[in-house]
């Protein structure tokens, strides 16, 4: 099945929960979804203005969320959408969105490749996990995942890497707080354009920046973008399938030699 056919059907899929949650003045809900995808739902979800749309991720800079559409004329918004919100927390509840703990011997170290890995030779579906996030040690990790998953993951999940693991579920207060992992970069690029960013950022040249963005592999803020020539911005994101996400940072204007000077932040 091509991609334009992926795209049609995962639309295809929103607005039928979308018109469901219209119809039945029910909450409706999907499961994980990528930040492209997510983007992509909240586009669609702005054409049913009887609607408000709601993210779950457990963290509250999590990637992957599962997304709920919720009809206003029966359920009101939280004041504010974070976690500590009472409201929040009960559409949060009803969304599936569950947690569990892997805890290694102490012996091993093991990293988020990896626990996806491991989850995922278990068998079971991509879009039933959300963000991993492994302890500074890497003697554990924690996993937002669909509540349906975790009897399983829990008989199942038994090794991660070389280290043998035990798995629980755990509430929401238990998860630890989780914090930003990057370095900056300092890039002199001869224009504001994504193909002169990727290749200063991840030093290649422009002709292999080109092809990459024309491959369909980069996101500008949870967008494909397939254009070369895309100008970027302070505070936007870009996500490359295989090389990992950057924040433009800041602007510090123009060397000498007319060259601009761009500060880019580099997640690990």
């Amino acid at each position: 099945m091509s991609e334009k056919n992926d795209n049609r059907n995962f639309g295809a899929r929103i607005e039928d929960l979308c018109e469901r949650a219209c119809r039945t003045y029910t909450p409706c809900y999907t499961s994980f979804l990528t930040p492209e995808e997510s983007a992509q739902a909240k586009r669609l979800a702005s054409g049913f203005p009887d609607l408000f749309v709601l993210m779950f991720g457990g963290y509250g800079n999590a990637e992957r969320v599962i997304l709920g559409f919720f009809p206003s004329d029966i359920y009101l918004p939280p004041e504010e959408c974070c976690r500590s919100d009472e409201r929040y927390r009960q559409y949060e509840a009803d969304s599936g969105l569950a947690f569990l703990k892997i805890a290694g011997s102490g012996f091993s170290n093991f990293d988020h490749r990896d626990v996806l890995g491991s989850v995922m030779a278990t068998g079971i579906k991509r879009e039933t996990v959300g963000d991993i996030y492994v302890s500074d040690d890497g003697k554990s990790a924690y996993l937002a995942v669909l509540h349906t998953v975790i009897p399983f993951l829990c008989d199942m999940l038994e090794t991660v890497g070389r280290d043998k693991v035990k798995v629980r579920p755990i509430k929401a207060e238990e998860l630890p707080e989780k914090t930003e992992r990057f370095y900056d970069l300092s890039l002199t690029l001869a224009s504001l354009r994504l193909d002169a960013l990727l290749s200063g950022a991840l030093n290649l040249s422009r002709e292999q920046a080109k092809k990459l963005v024309g491959s369909g592999r980069v996101s500008l803020n949870h967008a494909e973008c397939t254009s070369v020539d895309r100008a970027f911005n302070e505070g936007d994101t870009v996500s490359v399938k295989g090389h990992g996400k950057f924040l433009i940072e800041s602007f510090l204007g123009k060397t000498q030699k007319d060259r601009f000077r761009v500060i880019v932040r580099k997640y690990l």
